[in-house]
């Protein structure tokens, strides 16, 4: 299975050639695959297998294998392996099963700031408004206390976030033509001066891939 995570790797290079890159995932699919065939109770196999598929935008083929991953993940990777099953999901419009992914994975680790803000995002796909003002209100508040605590201050990374997640709330505080909006789009040119379009592609970028 190493040589199909070092395929996964070298196609995520950007100066790869696009046929090479399409060629090294086929061969990282057939490695992947031949692994869970020898060893069909390895999670790792099929989280790799689903973060291949996940990178493809199929994303019906990368839940099934995030659920795979789940039945036979052990406690320290089940939260990662949920993670991924929560994005798919939340990609394929399947916005409950997103909120209940979500969940298993705070119940787990309540903190755990992606988690919270990614299901701020499945619940405006659900129309639940309140639900996701209080996941980024939460989610904001953690950043906060997390940079609070650390020695080195708030990071680059968790500016950005901590941007777009009042970026949003901002957004659906103008869909309920709130009073609160003008404050709440405002607070992000205060915290970073780089401009971040969207939650789900922020986010994403410091969730698990």
């Amino acid at each position: 299975m190493n040589r199909g995570v070092a395929f996964t790797e070298q196609g995520a290079h950007e100066e790869t050639e696009p046929a090479l890159i399409e060629q090294r995932r086929k061969e990282a699919e057939a490695d992947y695959k031949k692994s869970i065939e020898l060893n069909p109770t390895n999670p790792s196999a099929y989280y790799n297998l689903g973060n291949l598929k996940r990178k493809q935008s199929r994303w019906s083929e990368a839940a099934d294998e995030f659920a795979k991953a789940n039945e036979h993940a052990p406690e320290n990777f089940h939260s990662m392996a949920t993670t991924g099953l929560a994005n798919a999901y939340s990609k394929l419009n399947r916005h409950a099963e997103a909120v209940q992914a979500y969940e298993l994975v705070l119940s787990k680790n309540p903190k755990d700031t992606r988690a919270i803000l990614l299901r701020g995002k499945a619940n405006i796909g659900l129309g639940n408004t309140e639900s996701a003002l209080s996941d980024f209100a939460d989610g904001i508040q953690a950043l906060k206390e997390t940079a609070k605590a650390s020695e080195d201050g708030m990071r680059d990374e968790d500016k950005k976030l901590l941007a777009t997640a009042h970026f949003e709330r901002g957004s659906l505080y103008l869909k309920d033509s709130s009073q609160d909006a003008q404050k709440a789009v405002r607070k992000p040119l205060s915290i970073s001066f780089v401009f971040v379009p969207s939650l789900s592609w922020q986010i994403e970028q410091f969730a698990m891939w």
